[in-house]
């Protein structure tokens, strides 16, 4: 616990430092900085000009003497100009077919690669083991990476079936868009400093034995409940969404990715175990396309719109079915699906008809306290004979009109009411509604303690959580008192 507020607090003084100078880029920069903590990588998409490579370049600064690897793919890129030339000695005098990794990918914490979708196809697969368990395989011996973060970066996504694999191993994906705000623009052009030189104090930056003691804090970091649940019904969400070609498909390595992150989320801040703020961050692992990303908040938005099955669910108590009650009442005659009978009182109308029906939906929106023009329809000797306009008034038993009390023609039927459940029942199931609601009810007062807090979110979302935790709130509130 004590690494994991060490880390807040050290994140809260990094972040601000390492975001000078950068204008509508700190949400990147920072779900960069989650990711290496998270050991996964990046992907920024975005059109050329936007401050992709800068961003990568930001993220060395964050920790002290890293070594990096930036590298501009192209059509005749070979695996020499990423992982190192053959080693010229071994081959001769030794018969070994080495690299000399020195200076390149293998041996670099924070690598940059651009234009990632020129590579050819043997640097894509060398890197899916690079990218996946952080191996790499040098002749016959296979090397653990010192890599901390990845961040491959394209204005285009996979063009073809053959770069799905690869493309899956990038986790967070991140559109960077020009600037949107003239304000920014206009800081941008006048800004004299360098966007590349270093802005992070020596002191503040992260050392390589903070960095690996948060890595091995992050295992013991769990989800909580709430959280889980809202995993597992996104999930099968999105695969009925997939089914209809509607979403994107998401592989389970992803899903298990996707817990890391928000285990991640929680150790920044100061947490041992995730609560459904972390959960903003699942948006940005679901998405295919850019346009995409809305359908990732709003699939998110309904799920945790929806009462939680620990929330509102059922109660096991291990009791008997409950006893059905029923009882008998008169009901109106509902004639076609359609009409209700109005009982007529000989002489009460001059016109030569023995029967009067009214619309269904025209009786249920009469006014009981006022009278209304409605439309009846008049039948003789069981056929339609026309239609009467009638000033009407809902009465408990039909309509009142001109004075006169007139009621529905109306049958006996047997309808049943609740169960009735026992009583012991009734007590104990109460009781652990009104615990779930209590303990909710703390997790929303904790939660609110962190609002503004957050340093992943973006702005706005923090309503959107507490919003649909207190309808599940009221759900348990409602259950409790019935």
């Amino acid at each position: 616990m004590s690494q994991s507020k060490n880390l807040f607090e050290r994140l809260k003084v990094l972040i601000p430092q390492l975001e000078l100078g950068l204008f509508e880029r700190s949400r990147h920069l920072r779900l960069c900085l989650l990711a290496a903590i998270a050991g996964e990588s990046v992907f920024l998409w975005g059109p050329p000009g936007t401050g992709k490579s800068l961003i990568a370049r930001r993220l060395n600064f964050a920790f002290s003497d890293a070594r990096s690897f930036d590298y501009l793919m192209g059509r005749f890129s070979t695996p020499e100009e990423v992982f190192g030339p053959v080693s010229i000695k071994a081959l001769r005098d030794e018969d070994r077919y080495v690299r000399r990794s020195k200076g390149y990918l293998p041996e670099a914490e924070i690598v940059f690669l651009d234009e990632i979708w020129k590579a050819s196809p043997p640097i894509q697969n060398a890197l899916l083991t690079a990218l996946n368990e952080k191996l790499w395989l040098n002749g016959d011996t296979e090397i653990q990476l010192p890599l901390k973060l990845l961040i491959a970066a394209s204005n285009e996504g996979p063009s073809d079936d053959t770069a799905r694999a690869f493309w899956d191993r990038f986790l967070l994906r991140v559109y960077v868009a020009p600037l949107k705000n003239p304000d920014n623009v206009r800081k941008l052009l006048s800004n004299l400093r360098d966007p590349y030189h270093d802005p992070v104090e020596p002191a503040v930056k992260i050392g390589a034995d903070e960095w690996q003691a948060w890595t091995s804090a992050l295992q013991h970091v769990t989800l909580d409940d709430r959280s889980l649940e809202a995993i597992v019904a996104l999930r099968q969400l999105f695969q009925d969404l997939h089914r209809d070609a509607k979403a994107p498909y998401i592989s389970d390595r992803r899903w298990k990715k996707a817990g890391q992150i928000v285990r991640a989320s929680a150790l920044c801040h100061g947490r041992i175990t995730t609560n459904l703020l972390d959960l903003g961050l699942l948006p940005d692992l679901l998405w295919d396309l850019p346009e995409q990303y809305d359908l990732a908040w709003d699939s998110l938005r309904s799920v945790l719109s929806r009462p939680s099955d620990r929330a509102a669910g059922a109660v096991n108590l291990d009791e008997p079915a409950p006893e059905q009650v029923f009882e008998t009442v008169e009901l109106p005659v509902l004639l076609d699906q359609e009409y209700y009978q109005i009982v007529l009182q000989t002489g009460l109308f001059p016109e030569n008809f023995d029967e009067l029906r009214i619309w269904k939906e025209d009786y249920e929106s009469l006014s009981s306290v006022q009278a209304q023009s409605c439309e009846c329809f008049v039948y003789t000797n069981g056929t339609y004979d026309g239609s009467k306009s009638l000033h009407l008034q809902k009465t408990a038993n039909g309509v009142a009109w001109d004075g006169q009390q007139l009621s529905l023609t109306r049958e006996r039927k047997a309808v049943a009411l609740a169960a009735k459940r026992h009583s012991a029942s009734n007590s104990r199931e109460r009781a652990v509604y009104e615990s779930a609601a209590l303990d909710l009810r703390q997790t929303i007062a904790s939660l609110k303690t962190q609002e503004g807090q957050h340093l992943f979110l973006p702005s706005g979302t923090f309503d959107f959580f507490v919003a649909g935790m207190e309808s599940d709130l009221q759900e348990l509130v409602k259950k409790s008192s019935s």
